[in-house]
């Protein structure tokens, strides 16, 4: 049985698309790209949010991609979709192909979508090798794990590969591919980010980790690189690029052994040698490792604090053996060795009385004294445990991001209902003061009366800028330039068009 394909008029094209990359990189395509160019095709990429949609359209008809490869996080899948069929609708012809976290949970989009041609599902490396092998080819890629592959009026699925053992055998990420390094593109400022090991054991209730960890239970979750292998991706890097930092995007950095990480110290001053920012989870910090790696050339660091109301984080959120005193602890060390900061937190939480369980992560995010303090606004992203735990408690309608308008967003308003407008606004207000109340405590008796107000574009703004100056020049000493002011104001009016 052969998968029919449509005649491509330029093969060895691949035409990523995203939604947006919102100034930072995308390692997932990078990786992608970079096999890809190992496998002979020529690649460029499309981020929809930077052009109108006619302007787009016209890109990919004038670049005749024999591939056309789309990368989603949930609520992005609307417009790479439409995107997609208007696609077809005009005539080009090519193979597409959708992948990301959302299609890994929401597979079911390839029946809903005769336009999709194929789904991947999961850790697609192995997979999109073989298949854009056999498009090349003009081969059968009807049988390769991980897709789901339409043909005719069914769908064939095939079952998930095991998890890539050997991270050291994928290419380094196309660097090319993506704006992200060019002055003014990126939000942390001239950094790179480097993933040192992949997997997360944990099962947060409002992240897609804990579902990836059922989708792959028996498989080892957590994995890592070879030191040598890192050090010689960044020394690649520096090689073509002056960075001021490295980031380090794994989702907590204290998962690698601590023998990895004892050797990796030793090393990376003498044959890096620029600061670098790492990601943490509370309990794992204790004092020999913040002195160990701020040796090393630590200089920013962040932690997810998420909800201070400890029932609602043990019981709602599962964050496990987090606990405010070991947030409090791992702090206290950040700031007693000098180190920059920021934590995580969530606001806006399915809950009897939010208003005040949001004033309690403000309240021990003033004891913590982080650098910065960033709050999103929870979205109960379809399928995980929050989403079915809002729904069965009557925060949400079960298809209440089937067809949401504008994209619910972290930065604007929640999209849960509390059947009481007043207390919605009044949690909309305390989100753009939050921050602000942690960096000024005695700002707090009158951020409680101007929450009181409706909710308006100056509080929106603020709190847009307040994050920028933060991700940028706060936190990661970025120049302030008129181009980085223009580029931020770019962005918040893109992304308010869309949320």
């Amino acid at each position: 049985m052969t998968c029919p394909l449509p005649a491509a008029p330029s093969p060895r094209r691949v035409l990523f698309v995203i939604f947006d990359n919102f100034q930072t990189e995308r390692l997932g395509i990078q990786i992608l790209s970079a096999i890809a160019r190992e496998e002979g095709f020529e690649r460029r990429l499309l981020i929809l949010n930077r052009s109108a949609e006619e302007a787009a359209v016209e890109q990919a008809l004038s670049y005749r991609p024999q591939i056309i490869a789309y990368s989603a996080m949930t609520f992005e899948q609307y417009d790479l979709q439409r995107f997609n069929r208007t696609l077809k609708e005009r005539g080009l012809e090519f193979v597409s192909i959708f992948g990301g976290h959302h299609y890994t949970f929401s597979p079911e989009e390839i029946q809903r979508d005769p336009a999709i041609d194929v789904i991947c599902r999961g850790e697609g490396e192995a997979a999109f090798r073989r298949f854009i092998r056999a498009v090349r080819d003009g081969h059968d890629f009807t049988d390769i794990p991980n897709l789901l592959v339409r043909e005719g009026n069914r769908v064939i699925e095939n079952p998930l590969a095991p998890l890539a053992e050997d991270l050291d055998s994928l290419p380094f990420p196309d660097r090319n591919l993506l704006p992200a390094l060019e002055p003014g593109e990126q939000i942390f400022g001239r950094s790179v980010s480097v993933m040192f090991g992949r997997g997360c054991p944990n099962q947060c209730t409002y992240c897609y980790n804990s579902q990836w960890n059922l989708l792959y239970r028996g498989s080892r979750i957590c994995r890592h690189r070879s030191l040598d292998n890192v050090l010689k991706e960044i020394k690649e890097i520096l090689a073509a690029h002056e960075l001021d930092f490295i980031y380090f995007h794994d989702d907590n950095f204290a998962l690698l052994p601590r023998e990895l990480i004892a050797e990796f110290c030793r090393r990376y001053p003498e044959e890096i040698g620029l600061p670098f920012f790492a990601q943490f989870r509370a309990e794992f910090i204790d004092e020999e490792l913040v002195v160990m790696l701020k040796a090393a050339g630590l200089f920013v660091t962040t932690v997810g604090v998420e909800c201070g109301d400890e029932e609602v984080a043990k019981k709602i959120l599962k964050r496990g053996n987090v606990t405010n005193g070991k947030i409090i602890r791992a702090f206290d060390l950040f700031n007693r060795h000098g180190l920059r900061s920021f934590s995580q937190n969530m606001a806006c939480f399915p809950v009897p009385d939010p208003l005040e369980t949001d004033l309690k992560t403000i309240r021990l995010n003033i004891r913590c004294r982080p650098t910065w303090a960033s709050f999103a606004i929870l979205i109960p992203i379809p399928h995980t445990e929050i989403w079915q735990y809002a729904i069965e408690h009557g925060f949400l309608e079960k298809d209440a991001f089937d067809h949401p308008g504008k994209l619910p967003s972290v930065f604007t308003r929640s999209r849960l209902d509390y059947h009481d407008r007043r207390l919605e606004d009044r949690l909309e207000n305390l989100h753009k003061f939050a921050s602000i109340t942690v960096r000024f405590p005695f700002l707090l008796p009158l951020v409680r009366l101007l929450i009181k107000l409706p909710p308006n574009p100056l509080f929106q703004y603020l709190h847009f800028f307040w994050y920028g100056y933060w991700n940028t020049v706060g936190l990661f000493r970025t120049r302030l330039s008129f181009k980085l002011i223009v580029q931020g104001l770019k962005t918040i009016r893109r992304y308010r068009k869309k949320h």
